[in-house]
């Protein structure tokens, strides 16, 4: 749905199952929209209000993976601030409603991740999100659409501060894609779904692992090769580690042999996380090391076991 680009506050959008190109339930997600909207545009909150979109989920089995917030402050090449924020429904809940009771449970939601915003993630200068969620609570209270405490825990599934791994690819030199037969999307969602209740300390809760790989006999390639491996720790509990692979040992072989291979650079990465010269307060290494391992050995036995050349 297009918002009127007239009015002072339009980049604001609410969707329901977007991974679906048609859900059924588009119009509920519209009147969910134009209700926030509007709302919005009955106030003056001054210029700072920044693009979000709402996402809500509803899957018979939950993909937790998909429960991934941000809060992007950069500006960079004139890249708009933006935010994106997501919760479950439980799905026998929601699909035993009728469409009018669905859309009370959409706006309920929007309230609910905007406070989720306001307890657990970063809140940009000068947003007035605070005063966002008094008004759009008093306003849901007047229209008698506000639920109550146990019908909102009933009926959202959402993580607070899940903790979450994702790949990051830097180089591929002297490999074709193609002979990459596994896929980090599916890993890191396997690996989600299983971490996102973890705990290694207060310190981080974001973790990205930069991987590169090429023929490290190449002359070509040696310039690719860091052998400092650095290891950057952010401000907003997260940590970027890396390690550097040989595609030599990427050729010809199984898939399995393929995420083998992944598994025993990702562990080596993670110990040298304790030769940080600026290392994380509160992160427990070891635990996170043991976990990592068991998980990559889970996905390697029931993922990639007996499957050949080619198979991915």
């Amino acid at each position: 749905m297009q918002n009127d680009l007239s009015k002072k506050y339009y980049s604001f959008f609410v969707r329901l199952n977007s991974f679906q190109k048609e859900s059924g339930i588009e119009n509920i997600s519209e009147k969910a929209q134009s209700f926030y909207v509007n709302f919005l545009n009955d106030h003056d909150y001054g210029d700072n209000l920044m693009s979000t979109t709402f996402n809500f989920l509803i899957e018979k089995e939950i993909d937790f993976n998909r429960q991934d917030d941000y809060i992007s402050t950069s500006c960079y090449l004139g890249i708009p601030k933006t935010a994106c924020l997501t919760l479950h429904f439980d799905y026998n809940y929601f699909q035993n409603c009728n469409d009018t009771n669905k859309y009370i449970l959409t706006i309920n939601g929007i309230l609910l991740l905007l406070n989720h915003w306001n307890e657990n993630l970063k809140i940009p200068k000068g947003n007035p999100l605070a005063e966002i969620i008094k008004d759009f609570t008093d306003l849901l209270k007047a229209e008698n659409l506000l639920l109550s405490d146990d019908i909102k825990s009933k009926v959202f599934i959402k993580l607070k501060n899940p903790f979450r791994f994702s790949f990051m690819q830097h180089h591929f030199h002297g490999i074709k894609e193609n002979e990459i037969l596994f896929s980090t999307s599916q890993i890191s969602r396997f690996l989600n779904n299983h971490l996102c209740n973890a705990d290694f300390g207060k310190s981080i809760n974001k973790v990205y692992f930069s991987y590169d790989v090429f023929n490290f006999d190449n002359s070509s390639a040696k310039k690719y090769i860091d052998t400092e491996k650095k290891y950057q720790y952010g401000k907003d509990k997260d940590l970027c580690f890396m390690e550097q692979y040989n595609s030599h040992y990427f050729l010809n072989v199984s898939k399995y042999d393929q995420v083998v291979y992944l598994h025993k650079g990702l562990l080596s990465a993670i110990l040298r996380i304790k030769e940080m010269k600026r290392k994380p307060k509160e992160f427990n290494v070891d635990k996170f090391y043991n976990e990592i391992n068991r998980l990559m050995t889970d996905y390697e036995e029931n993922y990639c076991r007996n499957m050949g050349f080619g198979s991915s």
